[in-house]
């Protein structure tokens, strides 16, 4: 029986070495990609936009089913912002699409919802 207890002690000891250096390493991995990828993103700078700061779409709760609409708003004064409009807003085909899809789904989801009461009931 003393045997059996300090197996379970070293099993649990051995645990939890393996569990802290674990973390340790993890944690360092995590310094260590920070610093060296900040140092990267200073030496090569990132030219492409992810992220468009007017995209051509707002959110507002006020409107239909899918929460989607198109914004007519002009920003006049920047060099090339026609350019970047066109290539970052939706164009209406596109919302039209996915404002009758979150529709439709919408719908569905109602009648199962009401289908699987109906049952339990």
């Amino acid at each position: 029986m003393e045997d059996l207890s300090q197996a379970f002690i070293d099993v649990a000891h051995l645990m939890l070495t393996g569990m802290i250096f674990v973390f340790c390493f993890l944690g360092l991995l995590v310094i260590f990609i920070k610093v060296i990828l900040s140092k990267l993103a200073i030496r090569f700078p990132d030219t492409t936009n992810l992220q468009p700061a007017h995209s051509g779409i707002s959110l507002r709760s006020d409107d239909t089913a899918s929460g989607l609409s198109e914004t007519a708003t002009s920003q006049s004064g920047l060099p090339g912002h026609e350019n970047n409009q066109q290539k970052n807003s939706l164009s209406p085909h596109i919302v039209a699409a996915i404002t009758s899809a979150i529709k439709q789904y919408r719908l569905q989801d109602a009648s199962r919802k009401k289908q699987t009461s109906k049952e339990e009931e």
